[in-house]
């Protein structure tokens, strides 16, 4: 068979010569792509697509621990308010001493609370709301400072729903009814 082949070649002439040549040269570079090159290059592929997945991983990742750190600072910044609950009474009864601590130290005079009383406490999806309705009166610079020292009070008070009304016209004491409302995020 190779004789027949070197003979035909010896028969073409020079420039038939140089197109056999060069298609076989082609057909050995296409054979030698496809046996080495191909599987070579589809492995660098597969090997970059995998690296590709796992810088995507890693950056999730890298993202996650940010954010297990941002929450951690924040752990410990605010871990002293989420203190376990206690018993229902032991917290509405903290927040009645709290509510006349603060009216004692309200402004220039003080603030009378004339009634206050628990309401049932509330459960949501990871917390309880314990609620206190409360009624005072007092000079209308008191009752406000009563109620800026309540929405920033250590406890996380919270007043939800308030009315102010002039006790008498021309007067400058008020009454004032709110609810005001603890919430505790359960374990």
């Amino acid at each position: 068979m190779i004789q027949k082949l070197i003979a035909y070649v010896s028969r073409l002439s020079g420039r038939e010569k140089v197109f056999f040549y060069g298609a076989a040269a082609a057909l050995f570079l296409v054979g030698l792509d496809k046996v080495m090159f191909g599987p070579i290059w589809d492995e660098i592929e597969q090997k970059d697509e995998e690296i590709r997945v796992l810088e995507t991983s890693v950056e999730h990742k890298l993202a996650l621990l940010r954010y297990k750190d941002k929450i951690e600072k924040e752990l410990k910044k605010y871990g002293k308010y989420l203190t376990p609950p206690k018993d229902d009474d032991v917290e509405i009864e903290e927040i009645m001493v709290l509510l006349d601590k603060l009216s004692k130290g309200s402004g220039d005079g003080s603030v009378l609370i004339k009634t206050k009383r628990a309401i049932s406490p509330r459960d949501e999806s990871v917390s309880r709301k314990y609620r206190v309705r409360l009624t005072c009166e007092g000079e209308m610079t008191s009752v406000l400072d009563f109620l800026y020292a309540v929405e920033g009070s250590e406890k996380l008070l919270e007043i939800e729903r308030w009315t102010i009304a002039v006790k008498q016209e021309g007067s400058s004491v008020v009454t004032c009814s709110m609810e005001i409302a603890r919430t505790v995020i359960l374990n």
